[in-house]
C-alpha cells in the first residue's frame, strides 16, 4: 500500500504539536511563579540530597581511603559548598512565594555547578588513577540538571552546557585524558547533553500544556460560577460549589413582593416576538437594579410576573420597608418606560409578610425558590390590586406604618376563605433615608 505524500497542512500540524506552547507574557509570568511554587520543594531537596551525598563521599574517603583524600583547600571549597547549598535550600522552601522564579532556577543551577566543580577539583586532586570516576560522576550531574531538577529549560541547558565545559576544562588543564581518549568523552557528553535537551523541553511542553489545561479549567468554573451566581443567593450558591447539598430552609420572617404587568399578554399578541422579548427584558433587568440596590433577593420571573422576596436568604432588618421602597420604586420605573416604549405600561403589585420555606429545585439546571401561604397571599393580593397601585397585608403594614402613609383597601377573600385586610400604599418616599434598628 502506498503512503500518502506529507502535505503542507500536515507538516504545520506537526510542528504545532512539536512546538513548545506559546504564552502571552502575563500567562507566562504566571506560569513562572506556579512552576516555581511547585517544584521550590522538589528542587531544594534534591539540592540538599546532593550535598550530603559529597559530603558522605569526602566522610568515606578521609577515613577509608587517606591516600586518596584531596588537599586542604578542596576541603575548604567543600564546606563553603554545602554552606551555599544549605542556604539556597532554606531559601527555596520559605521564600518560594516571593522569590520571582528566575531567581529561583538561578539558585538551583548556581548549587548544582558548585557542586559540580567540588566534585571535578576533587577527582582531579585525587589519584591518577581514579580520575576517570569524574566522567561517570559529571553523567549523573547532568542527568539531575536535565531530568531530575525541576528547573526552566533555558536554565537546564545553560547548566548541562556549563557542567560539560566545567568539566573539558579541568581534564583539558590537568591532562587527564589523551587526544583519542578526549574526543571519546566529548562524543559521550554531547549525546548525553542532546538527549538531556530533547527530555528537558518535552517535559517542560508537557508543565506548559497542563498549565494551558488548567487555566481553562479555571476559567470554565469561574463562568460556571458566575451563571449559578447569578441563578442563585451567594450563600446558597457558594454551599452548592462546596458540593454540599442545600437543604429546604424555614424562615419565619420575610416579606414577599409579588409583581405583575397588567394587560400585557394582549399587548403582546399584537407585538413580534423580538420586541415582547426586549421590553420584558428592559423592564426586569429595571427592576434586577431596583431589588439590588434595596437588598432584596429576586426569586423567579413567569411570564409578565416577577417575585422578589426581603430578609431571604439572610435575615434583614427592616425587610418590610426595603420591599416596599422597591416596590414603589418598580411603580415610577415602568411610568418612565411607558415614556420610552411610546404606549402604556402598568404594574400592580402585592407584598405580603410572614414565614416561607426556601431551597433549590432541580439537578443540572437549579433553581432557588420559596412556598408557603405567604408566597400564595401575596399573588392574590396582587390579582386584586388595581393597575398602578402597590397593596400590602395587614402583616406588612405593621411593619411599615411607621414609615408610609397607608389607606385602609377593601378585604380580600382568599383561596382558603378567610377575608385578608389589606392597606394601599399612598405616599412612597422618593428620597433615600437610612433604616436603622430601634
Amino acid at each position: 500500500m502506498k503512503r500518502p505524500e506529507p502535505t503542507a497542512q500536515n507538516a504545520a500540524a506537526f510542528r504545532d504539536r512539536m512546538a513548545m506552547p506559546r504564552l502571552s507574557p502575563e500567562l507566562e509570568r504566571e506560569y513562572g511563579d506556579d512552576f516555581a511554587v511547585t517544584n521550590s520543594r522538589i528542587t531544594s531537596i534534591g539540592i540538599t540530597v546532593m550535598a550530603v551525598v559529597v559530603c558522605v563521599h569526602f566522610v568515606i574517603t578521609y577515613v577509608f581511603f587517606p591516600e586518596g583524600m584531596p588537599p586542604v583547600s578542596t576541603a575548604l571549597r567543600l564546606y563553603v559548598t554545602i554552606m551555599v547549598v544549605a542556604t539556597g535550600a532554606q531559601i527555596l522552601n520559605r521564600y518560594a512565594l516571593r522569590l520571582g522564579s528566575q531567581i529561583i532556577n538561578l539558585v538551583a543551577v548556581s548549587a548544582l555547578l558548585i557542586i559540580s566543580w567540588a566534585v571535578i577539583d576533587a577527582v582531579m586532586a585525587a589519584a591518577p588513577e581514579r580520575r576517570s570516576l569524574g566522567f561517570a560522576v559529571i553523567q549523573c550531574l547532568l542527568v539531575v540538571s536535565y531530568m531530575l531538577f525541576r528547573i526552566r529549560f533555558n536554565f537546564a541547558v545553560a547548566c548541562g552546557l556549563a557542567i560539560s565545559a566545567l568539566y573539558f576544562y579541568t581534564v583539558d588543564v590537568h591532562q587527564v585524558y589523551d587526544r583519542q581518549r578526549f574526543l571519546q568523552v566529548l562524543l559521550y557528553l554531547s549525546l548525553t547533553n542532546a538527549v538531556g535537551v530533547i527530555v528537558a523541553f518535552f517535559l517542560e511542553r508537557q508543565d506548559r500544556l497542563i498549565f494551558l489545561s488548567l487555566k481553562e479549567l479555571e476559567q470554565e468554573r469561574e463562568k460556571s460560577d458566575a451563571i449559578i451566581g447569578n441563578l442563585l443567593p451567594p450563600a446558597v450558591a457558594s454551599r452548592l460549589k462546596d458540593s454540599q447539598a442545600p437543604s429546604a430552609t424555614l424562615h419565619p420572617e420575610v416579606t414577599l413582593l409579588s409583581a405583575d404587568i397588567v394587560g400585557f399578554t394582549k399587548l403582546a399578541a399584537q407585538m413580534p416576538p423580538e420586541e415582547i422579548v426586549m421590553i420584558l427584558s428592559t423592564v426586569f433587568t429595571e427592576f434586577d437594579r431596583i431589588v439590588e440596590r434595596h437588598g432584596i433577593e429576586k426569586i423567579k420571573t413567569i411570564g409578565d410576573a416577577y417575585v422578589a422576596a426581603g430578609g431571604l436568604p439572610g435575615a434583614q432588618f427592616n425587610h418590610a420597608v426595603h420591599a416596599c421602597r422597591a416596590a414603589g420604586e418598580m411603580l415610577r420605573a415602568v411610568k418612565q418606560l411607558s415614556l420610552r416604549f411610546g404606549f402604556d405600561l402598568e404594574v400592580r403589585i402585592g407584598l405580603d409578610s410572614g414565614p416561607v420555606v426556601a431551597g433549590v429545585t432541580g439537578g443540572d439546571r437549579p433553581s432557588y425558590d420559596v412556598w408557603g401561604h405567604t408566597v400564595v397571599t401575596a399573588k392574590e393580593i396582587e390579582v386584586a390590586s388595581a393597575p398602578g397601585t402597590v397593596r400590602i397585608s395587614a402583616a406588612t403594614a405593621e411593619h411599615v406604618m411607621a414609615y408610609f402613609d397607608l389607606e385602609p383597601s377593601a378585604p380580600i377573600r382568599l383561596e382558603d376563605g378567610r377575608l385578608l385586610r389589606t392597606f394601599q400604599l399612598i405616599a412612597l418616599p422618593t428620597r433615600h433615608f437610612v433604616l436603622k434598628p430601634a
